[in-house]
């Protein structure tokens, strides 16, 4: 199954292929949707397995080959067979009074294909090209399935802060989302790392509050007390040596020799920054003293959002760059901390101690296959 994601083909498609929506399995099981109760949306448990296209192949088939004649786009994810496993189409009709809108209208990822982020890919097609287009911001009539907002919320879309009443009265089940295109101006840049339940992505400007509110938490810095800093201190660090560290790691990919490398921790269903994982050097530890370190807010510990992030980490420095070794240390009472480190497979070698504090010392080579 984890080939699935491999060698997908991400292109645009002709009026000539709209009938190839036939390809794909939309179905679905609905467990949950959000339904508005009294004026405020509540999750409920609705168990409905939906088999085929909801409002039918024909209406999906016709709707796409309406966009694309009308001058919008639709993109479509091809696996190694040639097999349309995924399409998405954007409207290039402009709309809305506080904000140049274009519709994102509709996507759909065959069932076996979901959960590889095939359907994040489209998405970033499509913000690309409104882009392009002068577009500020998408709007989308999400369909209510717990799956489905989450999905949206884990890309960036927030609920609309302008309402199209036309789009609206046609499904009062939808919920209104929209995206803001800034987020697509370096959307091509920007290094992720996905993981089952989280992201591993790139540190930005923007992430300074999220940054920084973690620092205030005595959980954190406890264990890391040279993170504590004013907010003015991690701005300034934020830029001048995580992002600049972080672009001297890309530039040097895959020839890696003392850079070091940070990357936030990404909850997908909500698109929140819960922490951070990384790789540098250790100046206090013995040579080779490349180690990986990482930390989560308190409200995310025992979920296993670090073993993922650290796992992805590792995976990515083994695979991609000519990193052979890595160190981590855990304080011998920070027992999750161990826990994560023992998990992704690193051997205890022993205790050393570091500013005068103990710590338990593991390493982890490189499989050569």
């Amino acid at each position: 199954m984890s080939s699935l994601n491999e060698n997908i083909v991400f292109r645009i498609l002709s009026i000539n292929e709209c009938d190839r929506i036939s390809e794909i399995d939309p179905s679905q099981l609905i467990e949950k949707a959000w339904r508005n109760v009294d004026g405020h949306y509540e999750l409920l448990a609705i168990n409905y397995m939906e088999n085929d296209w909801p409002d039918g192949y024909e209406t999906y088939r016709d709707e796409l080959k309406n966009t694309i004649t009308s001058g919008g786009v639709a993109f479509g994810a091809f696996n190694q067979k040639n097999c349309l496993v995924g399409f998405v189409t954007i409207n290039h009709d402009f709309f809305g009074e506080t904000a140049r809108y274009l519709l994102f209208e509709s996507m759909f990822v065959s069932r076996l294909y979901r959960g590889y982020g095939i359907g994040k890919k489209l998405f970033k097609h499509c913000a690309a090209k409104a882009y392009e287009w002068g577009a500020d911001k998408l709007y989308l009539c999400a369909a209510s399935s717990e799956d489905t907002i989450a999905f949206y919320k884990s890309v960036g879309c927030v609920n609309a802060e302008e309402i199209n009443k036309a789009l609206f009265d046609k499904d009062h089940r939808d919920i209104q989302l929209e995206y803001d295109l800034k987020r697509s101006i370096n959307m091509k840049n920007i290094f992720e790392i996905e993981c089952k339940d989280i992201v591993l992505r790139e540190l930005g400007i923007d992430d300074l509050d999220a940054l920084y509110n973690l620092t205030l938490q005595p959980e954190i810095t406890d264990f890391l007390p040279d993170w504590k800093a004013t907010k003015e201190q991690r701005r300034d660090w934020l830029i001048n040596f995580h992002m600049k560290n972080n672009r001297e790691f890309f530039q040097a990919v895959p020839s890696i020799d003392k850079e070091g490398l940070i990357l936030g921790i990404i909850l997908k269903e909500t698109n929140e920054f819960i922490g951070w994982c990384g790789s540098c050097i250790k100046d206090e530890l013995p040579p080779p003293n490349r180690e990986i370190f990482y930390a989560i807010s308190k409200d995310y510990r025992g979920k296993g959002y670090t073993s993922q992030a650290s796992q992805g980490l590792i995976k990515y420095l083994f695979e991609r760059t000519n990193i052979e070794e890595l160190n981590a240390i855990a304080l011998l009472h920070n027992i999750p901390s161990n826990k994560v480190i023992q998990k992704c497979g690193f051997n205890q070698i022993g205790t050393i101690e570091v500013d005068n504090e103990e710590f338990n010392y593991y390493k982890l080579m490189k499989k050569i296959l």
